[in-house]
């Protein structure tokens, strides 16, 4: 009858060809039968230790995967001078993504291997570099991540399109962020097609006015203008002037200089099209009959003064002009300030043609 010793030996080769042709089960039946047999010597234990834990690798899944550390663990404690358990307790490590006990375990079995091991410690040495080596290129990987533009992380058409979509209050402050920013941000004018200054927490400055103004590149079509300050008029004027397809304007919370800056102002973007008008500045009422006569000829279809004041009798028939009739203004609200009374007067609700 074959000794324990035979037979382990016997399961331990047929393991190894079962291993070789990717039977893996089958190994794991062969090499556990053989680990079973009584009486081993440490190093016939420790060799099947070894194939056991490689073929649990091989199988795969944590709990294969932990009981393959077992295995080289145990080969640790029959061997704690070879080599070959803490190169297959570390392999292990790093399969269930431990990297730092790896290393951990490696430089133990450094100082574990007599003075002078010569290839063994050389081989240690050599896994402590590589799995180190690993985890600076990942950490910083993660850093460039963490850092990364997303300007230029991103397609540049993916890129435009997050821009269409954020408020222009975010959009200016993701322009201050950097040049690059700015830079990217005003290479799309289209970001600019909605003026919205209304979040403006103080007065917007003349140059960074005219500065956005200039980054449209002409394309603002809808400007909700407030804290304009007291160059309101100028401001208007310069908007108007270089953005002919301007057909929304809105202005609230600035300062007027001057009635006749703003039927200026008015005037030259309305003939180009201005088709909703709202003005919250102080005007007298007559001159809101002159910006509805001005705006007249160009389509406006929507009109709202508030903070009128009037100096004189108010007659809706003061806006029947023969000349210039409001066949297109579908809405229009002109609200008068008279003492201390804010009084709504609705002067026309569809105005007939002449």
């Amino acid at each position: 009858m074959p000794t324990p010793k035979a037979q382990a030996e016997s399961h331990q080769s047929t393991g190894r060809a079962a291993y070789s042709s990717g039977n893996y089960e089958a190994a794991l039946r062969h090499f556990t039968t053989a680990l079973a047999q009584p009486n081993l010597p440490a190093t016939l234990r420790a060799s099947i230790l070894d194939n056991l834990s490689a073929t649990k690798e091989k199988l795969g899944g944590e709990a294969n995967l932990t009981d393959a550390l077992s295995n080289a663990r145990a080969m640790m404690r029959l061997q704690p001078a070879g080599v070959e358990g803490y190169l297959r307790g570390g392999k292990v490590l790093q399969l269930l993504g431990r990297d730092g006990d790896a290393i951990r375990l490696y430089e133990y079995g450094i100082n574990k291997l007599p003075s002078g091991g010569g290839v063994g410690r050389e081989r240690l040495e050599a896994q402590v570099r590589r799995v180190r080596s690993r985890i600076t290129r990942r950490e910083a990987m993660t850093s460039e991540r963490k850092h990364r533009d997303p300007f230029t992380a991103l397609p540049s058409e993916v890129a435009q399109i997050v821009l269409l979509h954020l408020p222009f209050h975010t959009l200016m402050l993701a322009r201050g962020v950097s040049r690059g920013w700015r830079v990217f941000i005003e290479s799309v004018p289209a970001t600019f097609a909605t003026m919205d200054l209304r979040e403006a927490r103080r007065s917007v400055g003349s140059g960074t006015f005219k500065a956005l103004v200039r980054a449209s590149r002409g394309g603002v079509r809808v400007a909700r203008l407030a804290r304009l300050g007291s160059k309101c008029g100028e401001l208007l004027g310069y908007l108007v002037a270089r953005c002919p397809g301007l057909s929304v304007l809105e202005v609230c919370r600035s300062e007027a200089s001057g009635d006749n800056a703003i039927v200026g102002a008015v005037r030259d973007g309305a003939i180009r099209g201005l088709r909703s008008l709202v003005l919250d500045l102080v005007l007298d009422v007559k001159v809101v009959f002159m910006i509805l006569r001005c705006c007249a000829a160009g389509g406006l279809q929507e009109a709202i003064f508030e903070s009128a004041h009037a100096t004189g009798m108010v007659r809706g028939s003061d806006l029947l002009f023969e000349d210039a009739p409001l066949r297109s203004l579908g809405k229009l609200r002109i609200d008068v300030i008279e003492s201390e009374f804010h009084l709504t007067v609705t002067l026309v609700n569809r105005l007939p043609a002449s």
